[in-house]
């Protein structure tokens, strides 16, 4: 991940690999409690897309400990990265207890009043940048589910740094 860190954007085959490792790991931390999938439309298979580095990651994090780690029954996190005209949009769905019970259980606990996150916050900024950079829109859109669970849509604009 430090590897990483340093790079404004890196090629989507890497950001995947990360993911997978990362969800890899917490699944192995929790006991294989929870069923993940990663997807890529084929229409980006073989093209050398670049996203913004670490930015999907948090949203998968937040999935895991905020929405399924409370869950009892089955367990499903979803990454869908689909191809559109002007955007990549990566969505991240989990069947998890949901943001309004999360917030909850986070409002109780000790370490939530010492710790604020700030995650989310840099990610949006960083899609402003890109936004301006680009010209093309790009946001972060959250959907409660029902009967739970949450979905995070990035809308991430295509970039080519030769071509700015």
């Amino acid at each position: 991940l430090l590897n990483y860190a340093e790079k404004n954007f890196i090629p989507l085959d890497e950001e995947l690999k990360i993911l997978n490792m990362y969800i890899e790991l917490e699944s192995l931390r929790f006991d294989d409690s929870f069923y993940y999938e990663l997807k890529v439309d084929d229409a980006l298979a073989g093209e050398e897309v670049q996203v913004p580095s670490l930015m999907i990651q948090p949203f998968a994090e937040n999935a895991i400990w905020h929405g399924l780690l409370h869950k009892e029954g089955e367990k499903r996190l979803l990454i869908h990265f689909k191809a559109e005209e002007n955007a990549l949009l990566c969505i991240i769905e989990d069947n998890g207890i949901g943001r309004a019970k999360a917030a909850v259980i986070n409002k109780n606990k000790i370490a939530s009043k010492v710790h604020e996150s700030k995650g989310i916050g840099i990610i949006k900024e960083r899609l402003q940048l890109l936004q301006q950079k680009t010209g093309k829109p790009a946001s972060i859109v959250f959907d409660d589910l029902q009967p739970s669970g949450t979905r995070v849509t990035i809308i991430i604009p295509y970039y080519n740094p030769e071509a700015l």
